[in-house]
């Protein structure tokens, strides 16, 4: 026999709000020695979640009275970042390339970031930036902003705009012609 639409549904949100509640669990067993201040911190968010299980289950058994949570497996959400931290970092990564002597990898921007308290990086989160700004390096590579040099780990160095060449006669500004093409 099918399910009805509302049942789906209704378990689908309540499989969305296991999986808020086992973060917020995991976050707090990985905090390890902290954990209690966390602890304290989310409880209000888990008792909220907690509520809530409670209140789609009430309604789970108006519609289906034998209904059990047995076989509900807790989804997980990909957390969803906004294009607006990926272009933050980015500027914050060209500016600690404008300043850098000597092409540096993407960890190293990363630190550079961390020293000057641009950024401050939860050990867990590193490498997901690494990747992500490594992958925004890529693109900006792309557009001759920044460029790669070697092999694994990738240094970075940004490129420098050409000097603006202004000719008495022209109305327009020149550029001179890059020396090595691409």
């Amino acid at each position: 026999m099918r399910k009805r639409p509302v049942i789906s549904q209704l378990e689908r949100h309540y499989s969305r709000i296991c999986g808020e509640l086992q973060i917020i669990a995991e976050e707090v067993v990985a905090a390890g020695t902290a954990g209690e201040a966390l602890a304290a911190a989310r409880e209000p968010e888990a008792q909220r979640c907690r509520d809530m299980l409670t209140h789609i289950e009430a309604c789970l058994h108006l519609f289906e009275p034998d209904w059990t949570s047995g076989h509900i497996q807790p989804r997980r959400t990909r957390v969803r970042r906004s294009p607006l931290e990926h272009k933050e970092l980015l500027n914050r990564a060209y500016d600690v390339l404008r300043e850098a002597p000597r092409p540096i990898s993407s960890r190293e921007v990363l630190e550079a970031l961390g020293r000057a308290g641009h950024l401050t990086i939860p050990e867990s989160r590193r490498p997901e930036l690494r990747s992500a700004l490594t992958t925004l390096l890529r693109g900006q590579e792309s557009w001759n902003a920044v460029r790669s040099h070697g092999q694994r780990p990738l240094r970075w160095s940004i490129v420098r705009a050409p000097a603006q060449v202004w000719c008495h006669h022209a109305t327009e500004p020149t550029y001179p012609q890059p020396l090595v093409a691409r």
